[in-house]
């Protein structure tokens, strides 16, 4: 993974072995408090058109961590990869050395200047230098953290900070040079006492977490099985004994903050895997290794061992009764991080990456039963009888599972990872994050070589998906970019790529893309589909042209009546009712009834028959209207057509089916819940994350009084193995501020519990809420500090949000915060207000925001002047 910022397992794997093998001179990878700091920022580069394509400028900034005096120098972690300096690699030639001057666009691409990359280098070590090790500083350390613990009383809780900020630093920077008898001391005064207290008690906040507690061990190399597996069986007791059942919690804050609290464990479970896996002398999924001898694979019938001597296989070094507990851990662990509960996006990635690593000893050993761990198991009765409920449903797949490849890091086999980690930034819209996205996929070289250009061509959807992307932003030189790299890689542009085109065109709100993208399409060859045309007639009417829509609608029916004139032979398609159902809600939305009708007519006159959606949409169109009575006769219409209710059907009648819930007692409002989820999968319909969101929405309308049917639906979401979406989230934290008074500590506690700053799937229309919610609650420094998290570095904010800010500091008398966010503000909003001339309009200066900045005399005389010459 390339991403910065974060580490996949395998990667930290990868890192945690060197530290192992060799005690080089850098910390480890999941280290935080001892760990040098290092960040990277890059200018924002932000274009609108072609011509804006001109050598961005990228700088790197670096800050060294600061140290205590006692302690060694910072060290690095080696080299940082370097970063493309633009999205897109520019090419100026090809492989060949010929000039690749053959179209436009890519004429226009080489003047783009290119500039050398900046590589980050690792601090010059300085080989004279005297180890720490060969210094008393160490062994003093160490003996007066002896004389903290034994002759003072300090537990090892209360001694660890002393540990962690002067000793470490030192044992990471000596690595082999630390003396044996002081590894061994601090085994027998420190550490054994630190994991003896880690395990009777898993909650206080001076314990280090379990993963923190592995890579220690780890590093003096003192991690062994009995103690390792003692700890994991104790976190993964403290898991199975939070309930996840709503009902054991007396309201939606405290069953939230404990679901939350559990997944902080899962998180801690599957980091502490990754010191241990270290210790393995062979990984296939570490990259290269020696091939087995061909005649030793049927040697053995391996899933007949159990899985004790499968584990005990990949630790050599370890006796194999020794392994008998780790052996429990991995069943536990697999079975949690597999059970559909568990399966969120905010440790998913690392749960599938490790029940890929482990998936040999699981699939190749015999299966596992309850009465195998036995004795072990007497001491955790809460995983024991998860064990038992789980292994049932487990083992009936163990047999006929296969064992999962693997895929290379950095290679196009992680599309699926590239377009998660595009839509995040799509969400955002977040340009940075998009390129970054491309340069995992595409890699840091500027041209593909052939292997690579081979790999990348089995991807053609993940190129459309750039495409959309940049398109839906208004960045069409780099989509047209992208476009060009496809050809260097041998694909062709499909009618998915052009569509993507032109539904990109429609996120930008341009009918004038859209209308310019057909004609080059219709010029072009390529045949049409439905899917091309009904983007083009929905992409007109979103866009602010529904006459054209309509109009292109009628010109798919006349274009198949006239489908054997030759220019109509790759443009006619037979009208479906995929292109009416598109021109009719979208038509429904802008509230052009009479438009409605008309495209209703239409069809019926094309002897176009109608579907569930088109019956979905007359069915929210009434509803919307009030017109319930009405309801009956569209399911007569739906019946006589032999069209079934689905899923958006019930969606859109939830909100009579829970019209009055508040007024029930709450056991009836989780029956009422519980039926209506209930009567979907008798159905056969299953409720899609819009559904309970829907279902949230409803039920939070009557306030705290439907707080238990809130918790049942919560339930039913985490059961599913689904996350929150930012809606529902946005939904709750709304719910919340709007308490009399407006209770700002659990949205706090919400932010806080499921980790929202460090998910970057929860979109900006949440911050902004949380944003306006606070300062409406009179929490302007936390207001703030939202602010400076998620929107400082360029991401899009209404105007509304910031006056709001504004207003609150100005309140608040926070004078020199209210400048410079008044400075922020412009370097934001100018970029989102550019015309098509790549200019600021003059309009962008007639928002109340500058008025109320104006009169408190914020805007300085820069900006006045700025103002006064658009």
């Amino acid at each position: 993974m390339k991403e910065l910022g974060y580490v996949c397992l395998r990667c930290r794997v990868g890192l945690l072995a060197a530290a192992s093998r060799t005690r080089a001179s850098c910390q480890p990878t999941l280290s935080s408090s001892s760990s040098s700091s290092s960040s990277s920022s890059s200018s924002s580069n932000r274009y609108t058109t072609a011509a804006a394509l001109d050598t961005p400028s990228r700088h790197d900034a670096s800050q060294p961590a600061r140290h205590n005096k006692s302690a060694p120098p910072p060290t690095h972690r080696g080299k940082r990869e370097a970063r493309p300096r633009s999205m897109v690699a520019t090419r100026t030639r090809r492989g060949n050395g010929t000039p690749t001057d053959g179209s436009s666009s890519l004429a226009m691409f080489n003047s783009i200047v290119n500039s050398p990359r900046k590589t980050a280098t690792p601090a010059a070590v300085d080989p004279t230098a005297g180890s720490p090790a060969s210094s008393p500083w160490l062994v003093k350390d160490v003996a007066k953290l002896q004389d903290m613990i034994e002759r003072h009383g300090r537990t090892a809780a209360d001694s660890f900070t002393f540990f962690e900020q002067l000793i470490y630093p030192q044992i990471v920077e000596a690595g082999d040079s630390v003396p044996g008898f002081v590894v061994h001391q601090l085994d027998n005064i420190f550490m054994r006492r630190l994991c003896l207290e880690k395990i009777q008690n898993l909650e206080p906040a001076k314990l280090p977490p379990v993963t923190r507690i592995s890579e220690i061990l780890l590093q003096l190399g003192i991690l062994r099985p009995p103690v390792w597996s003692s700890l994991m069986l104790s976190l993964l007791q403290r898991i199975c004994q939070l309930s996840t059942s709503p009902t054991d919690y007396t309201s939606i804050e405290a069953y939230e903050t404990a679901m939350a609290g559990r997944e902080v464990l899962l998180q801690d479970l599957t980091g502490a895997w990754v010191p241990f896996l270290t210790l393995r002398t062979s990984d296939p999924s570490l990259g290269d290794q020696a091939q087995p001898d061909p005649s030793l694979l049927h040697a053995v019938k391996p899933r007949y061992q159990p899985l004790q001597k499968k584990v005990a296989a990949l630790y050599p070094n370890f006796a194999w009764p020794s392994m008998l507990n780790p052996a429990l851990v991995v069943l536990a662990t697999h079975l949690l991080l597999t059970d559909p509960v568990n399966q969120n996006h905010s440790f998913g990635e690392q749960a599938s990456q490790y029940t890929q690593i482990m998936s040999g000893p699981l699939t190749e050993s015999r299966p596992s039963v309850v009465r195998d761990f036995k004795y072990t198991l007497e001491r955790y009765p809460e995983l024991s009888r998860y064990l038992e409920s789980r292994l049932v449903d487990h083992n009936k797949s163990h047999t006929s599972s296969k064992s999962v490849s693997t895929w290379k890091a950095g290679s196009p086999d992680t599309a699926l990872n590239v377009q998660h980690q595009l839509e995040v930034a799509v969400r955002a819209r977040n340009l940075e994050d998009m390129k970054k996205a491309w340069w995992n996929f595409w890699g840091e070289e500027a041209v593909a070589d052939a292997p690579r250009a081979l790999e990348l061509a089995k991807h053609p959807k993940t190129f459309d998906h750039f495409i959309l992307a940049f398109m839906g932003i208004r960045q069409s030189a780099l989509a047209i970019n992208v476009w060009e790299r496809m050809q260097e890689v041998g694909l062709k542009p499909t009618i998915r790529t052009w569509t993507a085109m032109i539904q990109g065109c429609t996120n930008a709100r341009n009918p004038d893309g859209i209308k310019t993208v057909w004609d080059r399409l219709a010029k072009s060859g390529v045949k049409l589909d439905t899917t091309a045309w009904t983007a083009r007639i929905s992409g007109l009417i979103i866009s602010g042209d529904p006459d054209a829509g309509i109009r292109a609608l009628d010109e798919m029916a006349q274009r198949w009546r006239d489908r054997d004139e030759p220019g109509n032979a790759s443009i006619a398609i037979q009208p479906t009712i995929e292109p009416v159902n598109a021109a009719l809600v979208n038509l429904l939305r802008l509230e052009r009834l009479s438009s409605a009708r008309k495209v209703l007519t239409w069809a019926a006159k094309q002897s176009i028959s109608p579907d569930i959606y088109t019956f979905n949409t007359m069915l929210r169109s009434i509803i919307r209207s009030g017109q319930t009575d009405e309801i009956a006769g569209v399911f007569a219409m739906m019946k006589a057509a032999n069209i079934e209710a689905d899923a958006a059907t019930l969606t859109i009648l939830l909100d009579d089916a829970l019209s009055n819930v508040g007024a029930q007692d709450p056991a009836q409002q989780v029956a009422i819940v519980t039926k209506i989820i209930a009567d979907m999968r008798a159905t056969g319909v299953h409720a899609n994350m819009k559904m309970y969101a829907k279902m949230i929405y409803v039920l939070l309308r009557d306030g705290d009084a439907t707080a238990d049917a809130v918790k049942a639906v919560l339930a039913h979401i985490w059961g599913a193995g689904l996350e929150l979406t930012s809606h529902i989230y946005t939904m709750l934290a709304e719910h919340y501020f709007a308490r009399d008074p407006p209770d700002a500590q659990a949205v706090t506690s919400l932010i806080e519990n499921r980790r929202l700053c460090e998910n970057k799937s929860i979109d900006r229309i949440f911050w902004e809420r949380v944003i306006r919610g606070y300062c409406y609650a009179g929490e302007t420094d936390r207001a703030r500090d939202i602010f400076d998290r998620n929107f400082r570095t360029g991401t899009t904010i209404t105007f509304s949000t910031l006056h709001d800010l504004l207003q609150a500091l100005v309140e608040a008398g926070q004078m020199q915060a209210a400048a410079e966010l008044v400075v922020t503000a412009r370097e934001i909003k100018e970029v989102d207000e550019l015309g098509r001339d790549g200019k600021v309009q003059p309009r962008f200066w007639k928002h109340r925001f500058w008025h109320l900045a104006n009169r408190h005399g914020l805007l300085g005389d820069e900006l006045r002047a700025y103002a006064a010459t658009l």
